[in-house]
């Protein structure tokens, strides 16, 4: 009948003859009693199934997660797809830079750009949002059968007697640790006949017929981002594995926000390589190119316990050494220290002062007022990147594809030369300035001095380089000014096309598209492992489900023999009462003949 009963033990009647009763020189038997009913049970296979089942809940989930991140990815929503388009744009816009409607072209599609982006981030944000209602569904499931076993854990102590336990409640509460392992993962110890269950490193969450609830609370730093606390408030998150729950966990950490900030870490990297290369032009008004895209500041977020009055202002100090680190920055009252998210110790330089700011992986952090001992600062420098990518201009005649100087070389010249801006901030950029050589190797600036040429070293001043092709012979001349009258030059816009290849992060040598492929290809490799542990898992909880069944699950094939058996030794019972009632029933008769 219990075949189906989840969790029941199959429970066996011991049984022990009676003393014989005596009758002359014979004893004759007196039958049997029920001495006890023992459960089947095996301590050491229970165990082992909660501890698998345990590990298949956290694969199950973190393969479940894994798989929707990659087919997010995967999707419509495609960054590498909508890069493609922009820089296609860009080049419409090289092969004709007056055209109007091709320069709107192309603003639509850096709008679309940094759509993506945005598309991107908020269905990460989704997804965070779901792990965290997870989390807080988890936490509650877990109280809830805590505090079952914890009642269990009662019952039992009051209903025991000497070595015989209430086996239905027995199972009942094997039942709810095997679900509650599923949740998070568990260690047991037994006290009398009750038994203690820990999470994490050693947390109590039942002793005896009590137990202690645990809580979700906003992170000090982030409130979007859930934690797991204990009764007393220390934060569990980081201790707990296994389970649903410790799926989750490790998923969010391990995956989901070094995603996102790898994500944001990409639109840094886009945004800043065409920034540069776009303040190098110059647009159809004449005026010198400015940022095509916005971002907003790296965060720097404070504890919410933090005593002092001190804030963090955070910024990229130089985009080829950033990383997709988060940092926890700490004082102890008397010096600030670094460590990443992860806990690992980071080197920085500077005072933390506007003149000496502290600076380390790209980033530079100015601290103003007064810091307590004990105050903490959450540093996240790319996590907010992809969400806040916007377009920066929206006139057409603000494109700037055109290079601010041109060089204008004498007629008669020998030599041919062309000119690079080096410095667009530089005062005298757009100064005219003539070039005139006196020999092979000396020459003039507007007719005045005299400065060494070295053949094959370019001229450098006011913010632009002037490289020769060719030896320049006495009287070779060039003209440097500004390219006021450069609407149909595309140069800047041929320099833009160039940066999708562009090296701009790990020290230059990884670009914006790059570094999302890498992105993409990690996570599909995580999602690839996680299937594969997901399916060793479930392998090995079949395997231990049906060891522990071996011995306490109710076999029908079994059941089915014994009620053969009980039925043969009902028949053999009643033959002898048969045989009995006749012998009874002639000697009756042959007493009355």
């Amino acid at each position: 009948a219990n075949v189906n009963t989840a969790g029941y033990s199959r429970q066996t009647v011991d049984l022990a003859a009676r003393d014989p009763q005596q009758v002359g020189n014979l004893f004759v038997g007196q039958g049997v009693d029920v001495v006890g009913v023992q459960r089947a049970y095996s301590q050491y296979l229970t165990t082992a199934l909660w501890s698998q089942g345990s590990s298949l809940q956290r694969a199950d989930t973190f393969n479940q997660l894994t798989t929707n991140l990659n087919n997010l990815f995967g999707g419509n929503n495609n960054l590498q797809t909508a890069l493609d388009s922009f820089y296609a744009g860009v080049q419409d816009v090289a092969n004709n830079p007056t055209s109007t409607p091709t320069r709107q072209a192309l603003l639509a599609k850096a709008t679309s750009l940094a759509g993506t982006f945005h598309t991107l981030n908020q269905q990460l944000d989704q997804q965070w949002g779901q792990v965290n209602q997870r989390i807080g569904d988890s936490v509650a499931s877990i109280n809830s059968l805590a505090g079952g076993i914890a009642d269990l854990n009662r019952q039992i102590e009051s209903q025991t007697s000497g070595n015989q336990g209430p086996s239905d409640l027995l199972d009942r509460r094997d039942e709810l640790l095997r679900q509650l392992s599923e949740k998070v993962q568990i260690t047991t110890s037994t006290q009398g006949n009750s038994i203690n269950v820990f999470i994490g490193n050693g947390q109590t969450l039942v002793s005896g017929g009590t137990s202690q609830a645990l809580k979700t609370a906003p992170n000090a730093y982030d409130p979007t981002r859930v934690e797991v606390v204990a009764s007393t408030g220390a934060n569990l998150s980081g201790q707990l594995g296994g389970g649903s729950l410790g799926g989750l966990l490790d998923y969010r950490s391990s995956v989901l926000e070094p995603t996102r900030n790898k994500l944001g870490q990409t639109a840094i990297a886009f945004a800043s390589a065409i920034n540069a290369q776009h303040r190098q032009g110059m647009d159809l008004d004449g005026q010198l190119g400015g940022d095509l895209f916005s971002l907003p500041a790296p965060q720097g977020l404070p504890a919410s316990g933090n005593a002092g009055s001190a804030s963090a202002a955070v910024s990229i100090a130089d985009v080829s050494k950033l990383t997709a680190n988060d940092y926890t920055l700490r004082f102890d009252g008397s010096a600030w220290s670094l460590r990443t998210s992860g806990g690992s110790a980071v080197a920085m330089s500077g005072t933390g002062t506007a003149a000496d700011p502290f600076t380390f992986d790209g980033l530079s952090v100015t601290l103003a007022g007064a810091a307590a001992a004990g105050d903490s600062f959450s540093i996240r420098p790319t996590a907010n990147a992809a969400g806040g990518l916007q377009l920066a201009i929206s006139n057409t005649n603000q494109l700037a594809m055109a290079t601010p100087v041109k060089i204008v070389a004498a007629s008669g010249n020998t030599a041919s030369g062309k000119v690079t801006v080096n410095d667009v901030t530089d005062a005298n950029l757009l100064a005219t300035t003539q070039i005139a050589f006196t020999s092979a190797t000396t020459y003039t600036v507007n007719g005045a001095g005299s400065y060494t040429y070295t053949p094959g070293a370019p001229i450098q001043m006011n913010g632009w380089s002037l490289a020769l092709d060719g030896a320049p012979a006495t009287g070779d001349s060039f003209t440097v000014k500004a390219n006021s009258d450069g609407a149909g030059d595309n140069s800047n816009a041929l320099a833009l096309g160039k940066t999708a290849d562009l090296g701009v992060l790990a020290g230059g040598t990884v670009s914006a598209g790059a570094s999302y492929a890498s992105m993409v290809a990690d996570n599909g490799t995580i999602g690839a492992q996680a299937q594969v542990n997901f399916d060793a898992q479930t392998s090995l909880y079949q395997q231990a489900s049906q060891s522990q069944s071996s011995v306490a699950g109710v076999n029908l094939e079994e059941e089915a023999s014994n009620l053969i058996r009980y039925q043969q030794s009902y028949q053999a019972a009643a033959q002898v009462i048969s045989t009995a009632n006749t012998i009874f029933d002639t000697l009756i008769s042959a007493v009355r003949g």
